[in-house]
């Protein structure tokens, strides 16, 4: 694993790979840190229904699930016309989609999440079905440890890889 103290500033450096099979929802805890500022995740996955991906922080190894993330999502089906959608107040950020047990990738900037100040987060994915992008974040000044994310119906398996990276 590199160590941050051997990364200059704004080079990648390999936090976490998680690995999960018929997981309800993935949580990774102690991958923030002051170490870095921001993240990037890598991920691919699939699931066993089709369904959104939705994020939350954590914070001392629980979820944060109060109403202070809001979302905002546009994809665009390989055969159909652009879908939007979008929530000003939820229990959890979106951060992309699964169609079913066909694979699907998405990746995710973390902007912020160990500082005490708001948690934004960048993404984009694609599925056999749709490519996406938007955008959410948490309303909240607090400093995180860790994100979980979950499928809205179903499970998920696959890998995640988690990057930390300075300004």
């Amino acid at each position: 694993m590199t160590r941050a103290r051997d990364v200059a500033d704004s080079s990648l450096a390999h936090i976490k790979t998680e690995t999960f099979s018929g997981a309800s929802i993935v949580s990774l805890n102690n991958i923030f840190s002051s170490s870095y500022d921001n993240y990037l995740f890598i991920s691919t996955l699939s699931g066993n229904a089709a369904a959104g991906l939705r994020w939350r922080l954590r914070s001392g190894g629980s979820d944060i699930s109060t109403s202070t993330y809001a979302w905002a999502v546009q994809n665009q089906g390989w055969t159909s016309s652009i879908a939007i959608g979008g929530s000003a107040s939820d229990t959890a950020g979106e951060i992309g989609r699964v169609q079913g047990t066909d694979k699907a990738t998405f990746n995710a900037y973390i902007k912020s999440p160990f500082l005490s100040e708001l948690t934004f987060v960048d993404f984009h994915y694609v599925d056999v079905s749709r490519y996406g992008l938007g955008g959410s974040y948490n309303t909240n000044n607090t400093s995180y440890s860790g994100l979980s994310f979950f499928a809205t119906s179903g499970t998920l398996s696959g890998v995640v890889k988690v990057y930390g990276y300075r300004d």
